[in-house]
């Protein structure tokens, strides 16, 4: 491709979650990394417009095209390379740099934090997680890895009767073989938090732990201003993330409990306190919610939801207790 002083991406849609992620990208390249930029960028849905793309011999949305040929297809593209390429034809050292940074972690803080609670606010929420309603699910094999994740982990705890431990060794054995990503460094093939829940379940040997615990810090430890650590659901230093989309960027109660809890079973009680400590603090200054914001911790979603109070009595009970 020759140098060119104007870029025309198109990109043809489809309505399904990968044409969905790719769009939140776009738009996040658009007015970060390309603001300012002699770039266009048309979004058009592919079902009005597929003989256009058959005429470039393009069929599977999504896809993406650069000055009207066809960049990637079927799948979301190395968004490190398409920047790159955007920089090229621009002849823009800003955005070839830029290309190179956006896997970079957000915060590169080494101090260490610790979290002072409110005892007279912690008792006061304890009791109130007391009187919501809740009603806990009862859990099948599913293919689903969370699922298969707390089953594991109930077997572990029912302990020695029956055969509940060699259920849990056969769970764990099976979850490793089949979602484990060796590549990635991760459970399954897309990096959300989900991928770091095996943690909880005590289903990470030799081989997984120590790539699964690198990418974790590396990539979703981020301390907001406040000094807590919150984990989103989505790494926040992808291009993809959004913290107005409830799976990628908010955070859920729950999976930032699993953290807490699988990093205590694996030893590294110091973070796994400061995860715990900073999700008390969350409860007690904004209440019971579905979700919270990555940003500033506000509720979102549902409130006084019972999930996040069952859980919030668990996580304060060990603080009582002192169990970690």
């Amino acid at each position: 491709m020759k140098l060119t002083k104007q870029i025309n991406i198109k990109y043809y849609r489809r309505d399904s979650q990968e044409c969905d992620a790719l769009h939140v990208i776009l738009k996040r390249l658009m007015s970060e990394v390309f603001n300012g930029k002699p770039i266009l960028l048309d979004v058009i849905l592919w079902r009005n417009n597929w003989w256009r793309n058959i005429l470039n011999f393009s069929r599977i949305a999504p896809i993406l095209t650069i000055n009207n040929k066809v960049y990637s297809q079927g799948s979301i593209p190395n968004i490190q390379d398409f920047i790159k390429q955007i920089g090229i034809l621009l002849n823009d050292k800003e955005v070839i740099d830029a290309s190179k940074q956006i896997h970079q972690k957000i915060n590169s803080k080494k101090e260490k934090y610790s979290i002072k609670i409110n005892e007279k606010k912690l008792d006061e929420y304890i009791e109130k997680a007391k009187k919501i309603p809740f009603e806990k699910n009862k859990l099948e094999l599913s293919e689903d890895l969370l699922d298969n994740v707390l089953l594991c982990r109930k077997e572990k705890e029912l302990g020695d009767s029956g055969n509940h431990i060699l259920n849990a060794r056969k769970i764990s054995n099976a979850i490793n073989e089949k979602f484990w990503n060796k590549k990635l460094g991760i459970y399954g093939n897309e990096d959300t938090l989900f991928a770091y829940t095996p943690l909880y379940g005590e289903i990470c040997g030799k081989e997984q732990y120590p790539a699964l615990l690198e990418n974790l810090k590396k990539y979703y430890f981020s301390i907001n201003g406040q000094n807590n650590l919150l984990l989103s659901t989505y790494c926040t230093c992808w291009h993809s993330s959004d913290r107005d989309y409830y799976w990628r960027g908010h955070v859920r109660f729950d999976l930032c409990g699993y953290m807490a809890y699988g990093l205590k079973l694996y030893g590294d009680e110091d973070n796994a306190r400061l995860i715990r400590d900073s999700l008390l603090d969350l409860v007690i200054n904004n209440g019971f919610y579905e979700s919270y914001s990555s940003e500033t911790g506000a509720g979102l979603g549902i409130e006084n939801y019972a999930s996040t109070a069952d859980l919030f009595f668990d996580l304060a009970m060990s603080y009582k207790n002192k169990v970690f």
